[in-house]
């Protein structure tokens, strides 16, 4: 399950990015356009995304119409857009939207309803099209109205861009700073924006965590620092002694703020991406009462090495901490420069965002070691699950990763004391999360392992009558958890918590709980060959530090969407309008400009108040009721009825048509008193009108 958060485009082949980020237009830092430089880089990597038609069942034995169907469907509604076929013959009586999918093939041949079929001749390694490529071009659609402020910046000719996080942001493990994601992004928007002054910062340091990122009490020092890092200061060429981290990065007054925690916050413990979600809020919290309020990008981890003899901290462990910060971007409407997302396809061949469905039913394989747990302890019969006399608190689970997904199943208690629970991304270490049922007492609840008792989220009151079989439905898709009671919707609730991959487990207290018609439904993670090397993308040290290939693959390419964006709003509409008035009366209200919009749609300008004569503030009201509007500071706090002194830089947003006038308020001057306001706009003049009154 997937949701559109941000306004996006398709064009005529399918391909979707945000207004003005389409790769083609886009410039990286050596001068090709991004989509040159993804072209270089596919000839690499090779074409390596399809969905194999073996995955659905087809092995090229007899009709395996349904099969090869079930493939192409995925492969549309995955937007992937290509089914592949191993070696072998195949055959469907028919095939629906088969001309809507790429065909490929290794030494293999396709007949359906008796006509032969082209299969492009291909090998597994160079599936197409690349998972790189794709993610690429989403990791490029950034939210609307996300980079407000660096527009805006950019629009007065000077760039300011702090970056915060750790060692692999300050460039640890590279031989020459010149090799990090900063030194590369800089170089890009100088080349872009050449007429603009680029003033940037790299404010990261080593060791550190998010956490320590908020605390008021992690100070500059005067000392140099020695190794290991001090936990409660810090000292570098910025900082000053006594000043918090958090202000230093505040006070630089940044217009582009890139945070990028998470490898060291990984280390803390099962609760690291519940601690590093929350932190990130209150950094946003934090950062929208800064003047000016900088736009955001968030940058998810890479992983660690998977040598446990070098570093022994889990890629679980990792992985959930960079799904905490995509989740959390996504949720703030954050630009999220996804550099975990690339680094995972670019050393595993896994696609950890892009996902595909598998299906198992009715307990599939539970005589097998696909279960394992307390089997000894129930009874499995015609598809329901029962546990054996006298036992208590027991439990079976299926060995298969779960992240995101559907688990669903029939459930009946017996007893007015009967509960059970249902475990899912169970982890040894990270722990799980749990839907726990209590029918007697009708509540229906979700617990992380590290909640202490307290639920995420819980409903009482339920009606869950004995000695009857209810449908539950549990679906999970990252922070979002949804449980559905007789296909109800009871909870829909976001959880910043496990986002760790596990396992799937049930269990009741006592033998009168009774489990059937189970369903699961995983939604897997996509996968190729993995073109490059642990060794080729961690640095010297071969631990956590992404090397100068990493850097250029996956952190920089994470940032084309930024840099298109300025790209394109460096071209400035400046219009300039002065209002003259004189012998303004005591106390009195004049109006100085009106402005027509055109209709129909929202429209948004920058507007520069300056003024010279008595005046007590400016405002904006619509001529047919003389309502005031809403106008923003450049903290973005909204009101009506706001007022603002002279120099005030404000946002009017308003539906075309609604024609507002500014107008003066001149208190309680004495008559005769003199006005003169210069309002200066950035925006299309195309929208609107200005007229002087």
């Amino acid at each position: 399950m997937a949701e559109d958060r941000n306004i996006v485009i398709e064009d005529a082949s399918g391909n979707r990015y945000y207004p003005h980020t389409k790769a083609e237009n886009v410039a990286g830092s050596n001068g090709q356009s991004v989509a040159a430089q993804l072209t270089d880089i596919s000839e690499e990597l090779g074409r390596k995304t399809s969905i194999d038609v073996s995955k659905f069942g087809a092995v090229g034995v007899g009709d395996e119409t349904i099969n090869i169907q079930t493939a192409i469907n995925a492969a549309i509604s995955t937007g992937i857009g290509a089914v592949f076929f191993p070696q072998g013959s195949y055959n469907a009586s028919s095939l629906v939207n088969i001309n809507n999918v790429n065909l490929l093939g290794d030494r293999a041949e396709l007949t359906v309803g008796g006509e032969n079929y082209k299969l492009i001749p291909i090998n597994k390694a160079s599936k197409s099209p690349i998972l790189y490529g794709r993610a690429v071009a989403e990791i490029s659609t950034i939210p609307q109205d996300s980079l407000k402020r660096a527009i805006a910046a950019v629009r007065s000719g000077t760039l300011r861009i702090a970056y915060w996080g750790d060692s692999i942001t300050e460039g640890g493990g590279l031989i020459t700073l010149d090799d990090g994601y900063p030194a590369l992004l800089a170089r890009a928007i100088r080349k872009a924006l050449p007429n603009v002054a680029l003033i940037s910062q790299n404010m990261s340091l080593g060791g550190r965590t998010s956490s320590q990122a908020i605390s008021p009490s992690f100070v500059g020092q005067a000392a140099d620092e020695v190794y290991p890092p001090p936990a409660n200061s810090f000292k570098r060429p910025w900082s000053t002694v006594g000043k918090s981290w958090i202000n230093s990065v505040r006070d630089f007054k940044p217009d582009l703020l890139v945070i990028a925690f998470g490898m060291n916050d990984a280390a803390s413990g099962s609760k690291s991406d519940e601690t590093i979600a929350s932190n990130l809020s209150s950094i946003l919290g934090a950062v929208n009462t800064w003047n000016p309020v900088p736009s955001c990008v968030f940058v998810p981890t890479v992983l660690p090495t998977k040598d446990h003899n070098r570093y022994n901290q889990t890629q679980n462990a990792t992985k959930a901490v960079a799904r905490a910060t995509r989740e959390v971007g996504h949720a703030n409407k954050v630009i999220v420069a996804d550099a975990n997302r690339l680094f995972q396809i670019l050393r595993d061949g896994v696609e950890d965002v892009s996902r595909a469905s598998n299906i198992e039913s009715n307990w599939e394989g539970y005589s097998s070691s696909k279960w394992e747990g307390d089997k000894s302890h129930f009874n499995l019969s015609g598809g329901t699950l029962t546990p054996t006399s006298a036992d208590t608190n027991k439990f079976v689970t299926r060995k298969r990763s779960f992240y995101n997904g559907v688990i669903q199943f029939d459930f009946k208690a017996v007893l007015t004391s009967d509960y059970a629970w249902i475990d899912y991304r169970k982890d040894s270490t990270l722990g799980s999360m749990t839907l726990f049922i209590q029918p007697s007492f009708g509540i229906i609840g979700l617990y992380s392992s590290t909640d202490g008792g307290t639920p995420s989220a819980s409903v009482t009151g339920l009606t869950m009558n004995l000695s009857t079989f209810h449908k539950i439905r549990l679906e999970v898709f990252g922070a979002r958890h949804l449980v559905f009671l007789n296909n109800v919707k009871i909870i829909d609730v976001l959880i910043n918590k496990k986002f760790n991959d596990g396992y799937i487990s049930f269990g009741s207290n006592q033998s009168s709980v009774i489990y059937a018609n189970l369903s699961l439904i995983y939604e897997d993670s996509l996968e190729s060959e993995a073109p490059y090397t642990e060794d080729e993308l961690l640095g010297v040290e071969g631990i956590n530090h992404p090397s100068a290939i990493a850097h250029g693959l996956t952190f920089f390419p994470t940032f084309n969407g930024v840099l298109q964006t300025l790209s394109a709003a460096e071209k400035k509409y400046d219009n300039d309008y002065t209002s003259v008035k004189t012998g303004i009366p005591a106390g009195a209200s004049v109006d100085l400009f009106s402005i027509t919009f055109s209709s129909g749609q929202w429209k948004s300008i920058l507007v520069e108040i300056t003024a010279s004569g008595m005046m007590a503030g400016v405002a904006a009201r619509i001529v047919t009721n003389r309502y005031h509007l809403a106008w923003s500071n450049t903290s973005g706090v909204w009101t009506q009825l706001d007022t603002f002194a002279s120099g005030a830089q404000l946002s009017l947003s308003v539906i075309g048509g609604a024609n507002p006038k500014l107008t003066a308020v001149t208190g309680g001057t004495a008559a005769g008193s003199d006005l003169k306001v210069n309002m200066h706009i950035i925006g299309d003049p195309l929208d609107f009108i200005v007229t002087a009154l």
